[in-house]
């Protein structure tokens, strides 16, 4: 086995030994919001998921194609990322005949909300800023719910994939009133919550892969 110097067996980085050399999403961009989006649409049926991971091309002349057009006219690589109301709107002109696409701000945002929503079996996008200056969007797959607080599951992009669950971070909401939610795969308290709920206009149609 032969390794590269300077870089380390444990992958720190040799230059900052508090730093991992492993880059992720988010290190360099802001795409988070165009991941979420993309698993959501996964999960509703409306995107191949083979093809997203080894298609070359797509057409732009389809829905998801037309997507995918507009996110490569904006600035992804800049940290700033796409606020939430821009992905909404996005999604509707994509989407809008076949997805309902409603979205919650921080000031409305009801747990509840987010427990029907996703007990519908429906994806929704969950959008953050934290209280360390840290702005993130997630796709929320399913809710673990306590006397105390709601756990919303998610799958996020920034993270290691996970192994023995369907999900690999947890944001948690708590009920009582001036606490802050928590994300715990990141360690961030969480200042503001928006959330898109995504859903097909026929809910009886069983879920596919294939668009």
């Amino acid at each position: 086995m032969h390794i590269i110097e300077p870089l380390s067996v444990v992958h720190f980085s040799p230059y900052n030994p508090e730093l991992s050399m492993h880059l992720r999403q988010g290190d360099l961009d802001g795409a988070c919001s165009l991941y979420a989006v993309v698993t959501a649409l996964i999960l509703l049926g409306k995107v191949d998921l083979f093809e997203v991971k080894y298609g070359h091309r797509f057409d732009g002349r389809t829905r998801f194609g037309k997507l995918l057009s507009w996110w490569n006219r904006s600035d992804l690589l800049l940290r700033e990322g796409q606020e939430i109301h821009v992905v909404e709107h996005a999604l509707h002109s994509s989407y809008g005949k076949e997805l309902s696409v409603e979205l919650q701000n921080f000031c409305h945002l009801d747990p509840k909300f987010l427990i029907d929503t996703l007990k519908s079996n429906a994806p929704i996008l969950l959008a953050y800023t934290a209280v360390e200056n840290f702005a993130h969007m997630t796709c929320a797959v399913g809710f673990c719910e306590t006397d105390s607080s709601v756990d919303i599951l998610c799958l996020d992009p920034s993270f290691a994939s996970p192994v023995l669950c369907c999900w690999n971070e947890v944001i948690r909401i708590p009920k009582a009133k001036r606490t802050l939610a928590r994300s715990f795969a990141s360690g961030h308290k969480l200042q503001t919550i928006s959330a898109i709920a995504l859903k097909r206009f026929n809910s009886s149609d069983p879920l596919s892969l294939a668009s």
